[in-house]
């Protein structure tokens, strides 16, 4: 079987089943497992497929890609408070603020790989679960509400805390918090 017939068998199965280990795609195929890597090397190049450990997934594309639009609340996204959902199949998921990443990570945490967050004070990347969410400060960012910031430092959330008031929460917390919440006021207001 020629090469450009491999890759198109590859992608097919791939299609249908989101994920094949190599060993499996060596067995269909009749070739070695060698010979498979350099067929998906060579399609993963491509942005056609995603090599995972042990085998291949299908590529995914951003579920708002390119549109900038909340895929929680459906309001624009704003670059500095962003949240992101990485998926295990690794689709990813934009969201306009911490409030709507946590929304969203609550109907979907089991098909979650990461969510990451921005530190509300210096705009650096952090998983969740190492991040110390304040919870109903003062308004200071016009988004959604309860106003839901993440900080990475626990002493500059204590401070920031301090002057603007709210609540803070580990992750665990936060879900919780926020489900109370949303119980008693319903959400993503404008303001």
């Amino acid at each position: 079987m020629l090469r450009e017939e491999r890759k198109k068998r590859i992608l097919n199965w791939i299609d249908e089943e989101e994920y094949i280990r190599i060993t499996e795609l060596s067995k269909r195929l009749n070739v070695s497992e060698m010979t498979i890597y350099r067929d998906i090397q060579s399609l993963s190049e491509k942005g056609l497929l995603n090599r995972s450990s042990g085998g291949v997934t299908k590529k995914h594309t951003s579920t708002h890609e390119g549109t900038n639009i909340c895929a929680y609340c459906k309001k624009g996204l704003h670059r500095r408070q962003q949240v992101q959902l990485i998926f295990k199949d690794q689709k990813v998921e934009e969201l306009c603020c911490a409030h709507c990443g946590l929304l969203r990570y609550q109907e979907v945490d089991i098909e979650v790989s990461h969510l990451l967050c921005k530190d509300f004070l210096d705009d650096s990347t952090m998983s969740a679960s190492m991040t110390h969410f304040l919870i109903g400060s003062d308004q200071v960012m016009n988004c959604c509400y309860p106003q839901t910031l993440p900080f990475a430092s626990r002493e500059q959330a204590v401070r920031f805390q301090k002057g603007f008031g709210g609540q803070l929460c580990t992750l665990k917390e936060a879900l919780s918090e926020l489900n109370k919440q949303m119980n008693v006021s319903g959400c993503c207001k404008d303001h």
